[in-house]
């Protein structure tokens, strides 16, 4: 956790820092892993579907 804490100091200053997401998001990380066995391309298109879950125009 320090090591998070660290990083998180350093966004807050406005630096740039790497936090892996399952540090930063654990379940963003668990969608990630979902979209490998249903075999999309890349997290655009999870995100894509969260933004219109619904068939048809947005």
């Amino acid at each position: 956790m320090v090591y998070l804490r660290k990083q998180l100091l350093k966004i807050a200053n406005g630096e740039v820092a790497f936090v892996p997401t399952a540090l930063l998001s654990p379940g963003l990380q668990r969608l990630l892993e979902v979209r490998r066995v249903v075999n999309l391309r890349n997290p655009a298109h999870s995100l894509a579907k969260l933004m219109n879950p619904c068939v048809g125009k947005a």
